[in-house]
This record gives C-alpha cells, sequence and structure tokens, in this order.
C-alpha cells in the first residue's frame, strides 16, 4: 500500500504554516465574555481611566469593559435600517469617541459608500453626528496634530480601488495617502508617526509605509484565512496584527520582522477563530485580544497574554 497523508490537529481548520511554528509562541486566557454578542468583536481601545472600549460589529454596537469589575455595557448602539456595522472607535484626545462606520456590502463594494464614514459621539454615546460620510471605514488613527488616518475598505484583489487617507486636525480637508489598495483593513502609526502600518486583506500583504520619503515596502505576506485584519502598536514599536479565521495574531519588531504569536484557545478543534483586534494596555505588558468562535458554541470573548512591551502610553489621545 503506497504511503497515505494524514491530517495533523489543525490542518481542517487554520494549520499555521511551518516556518511560523519556530516562533515564539503563546496561548491567551479568557478575560471576559459577551453573552448577548451576535458576532465578532473589533476596535479595542482603552481610555485615560484605563477601561476599555470595543465594538460589536454586526449588531452595531459600541461596548464598554469596566476593567476592575468585567462589566460589559452598550454604550451606543447603530441605526439597523441604514446597515450600519461598526468596525473601530478611538478616542480623540478630547475624550470624544471617533467611530468607524462600514456597510454591509463591506469589501464587495467597489465604490465609495453612501453609508460609512466617520461619526463621533461624547464617551457616554450622546450627541453622536457624521463627522465624514461616503466612505467605507474599516480602521482609524490619530496622529500627532489632532487629524488621523483612515483605511477606505473598498476593493478587490482584481480591482484594487481602496486606499488610506488622511483627515486634516479641522476636520475640514480629506487628502489621499496611499491609493490602489485591495481592502486596507487595519491602520497605525510608529510611535514617531512617520511610519504607517496597513494590513491588506484581500492581499494578505503588511505594509509598512514612510510617510516623509513616501515609501512603501511590502515586509511580510501573510498566508491563509482570508488576510491580515486590524494592527496596534506597543511601547517598543511592535506591531500586533490579527489573522482573521485563523485564532491566533503575529507580532512584528518596527522593522516588520516576525518575532512573535499569540494563539487563542481551541483555535487547534476549530474554535473561537474571528481574531480580529489586539491591542496592549497602557502601562501594562497585557495585550487584549478579540474572538469570535463562528463554528461553535463558545460566543464572543476578549481574550489577554503578555505582551513583548507594555501599551503605548504616549499615544496621541493622551497628550
Amino acid at each position: 500500500m503506497p504511503a497515505k497523508l494524514n491530517y495533523g490537529p489543525e490542518d481542517r481548520f487554520a494549520p499555521i504554516p511551518p516556518w511560523e511554528k519556530s516562533l515564539q509562541t503563546v496561548t491567551a486566557e479568557l478575560f471576559v465574555r459577551v453573552p448577548d454578542a451576535k458576532g465578532s468583536l473589533e476596535g479595542l481601545c482603552f481610555d485615560r481611566k484605563g477601561d476599555l472600549y470595543c465594538t460589536e460589529v454586526n449588531q452595531g454596537r459600541i461596548l464598554k469593559v469596566d476593567m476592575q469589575t468585567k462589566e460589559v455595557t452598550t454604550v451606543w448602539r447603530a441605526d439597523p435600517e441604514r446597515g450600519h456595522k461598526i468596525a473601530a472607535v478611538k478616542i480623540h484626545k478630547d475624550g470624544r469617541l471617533f467611530v468607524a462606520i462600514c456597510s454591509q456590502g463591506g469589501r464587495a463594494l467597489m465604490k465609495h459608500s453612501n453609508v460609512g464614514g466617520i461619526m463621533v459621539m461624547n464617551p457616554d454615546g450622546t450627541d453622536a453626528r457624521f463627522l465624514i460620510e461616503g466612505y467605507n471605514i474599516n480602521d482609524l488613527c490619530f496622529d500627532r496634530d489632532g487629524g488621523f488616518v483612515f483605511g477606505e475598505y473598498i476593493g478587490t484583489f482584481q480591482e484594487p480601488k481602496g486606499g488610506v487617507y488622511r483627515v486634516d486636525p479641522s476636520f475640514q480637508k480629506i487628502t489621499p495617502v496611499l491609493t490602489g489598495l485591495a481592502s486596507p483593513n487595519g491602520v497605525c502609526l510608529s510611535k514617531d508617526g512617520r511610519t504607517l502600518w496597513v494590513a491588506e486583506m484581500a492581499t494578505g500583504f503588511i505594509i509598512r509605509y514612510l510617510i516623509e520619503e513616501q515609501l512603501g515596502y511590502v515586509p511580510y505576506h501573510t498566508v491563509g484565512g482570508q488576510g491580515p485584519d486590524s494592527v496596534s502598536i506597543d511601547n517598543d514599536d511592535n506591531l500586533y496584527v490579527a489573522m482573521y479565521r485563523q485564532g491566533r495574531y503575529l507580532v512584528f519588531n518596527r522593522e516588520g520582522h516576525p518575532i512573535g504569536q499569540i494563539l487563542l484557545p481551541n483555535r487547534e478543534k476549530g474554535h473561537n477563530l474571528n481574531s480580529t483586534h489586539a491591542m496592549c494596555r497602557p502601562g501594562k505588558e497585557e495585550v487584549y485580544l478579540t474572538g469570535y468562535d463562528y463554528t461553535g458554541d463558545e460566543g464572543a470573548a476578549i481574550y489577554v497574554a503578555g505582551s513583548f512591551a507594555k501599551g503605548n502610553e504616549e499615544a496621541y489621545q493622551f497628550q
């Protein structure tokens, strides 16, 4: 009888590529479940008091987690009749929430969205209004001047029509930074604001763009699943990248070299594969990670693991 191929423990779900198995690896622990969630969590962001905001994408909710009691409350809910999904929430230095709104069409949209944009509101969800409309926005991050960049989550491998744009501090002028992208998902800036990281979901590219030089590189090409999701940095400028539908997160150093990975519990059994966002806690060597078990019954949850460095206490939202 000829030699036979046999499945490994993860082969039916999201096997770790051989060249990444040797990376330093830890498994996260459960921090809190969100029992009434009906889909993926995303958009983790800490406020000045140390509490954690996140989004529930499909139900269009902004959630707040009390880090002492682990109580989860709903801060705001989008209008379901407008087809809104909430992909990210970031906090401006004046305390307001800036919320990335995308449409139900997601990256299948091949033109600017008539649904999505950026909404702003008070931390308790009051006085919610659109600041920018007409873009299908998945993520944003603030720069040192009080402006911000956002990724328009449209375009496919065949028709790369997405881009990253900068909004000036007056919130009046929108300027393209990178165009011709295939569903840019996560965006974040280095601590000095000179390097822009972009996770291009439809190609699997991790893009490192040097803003002053106007030069872009692809230091890493991810494989499997549907490409990389949200990105964030720690206080050493390490980059944490969510590997969507793989139940894991890759960590890169400031030059884009992979140096570690974090696994979600039971991923090898096909659970908690919707891994969408990681965020390091300011002042703590802790990284919080979202997971959703779309194939099983473990629901939506936030997990925690030890990080290479503390969360970025110099983030522009705190200055």
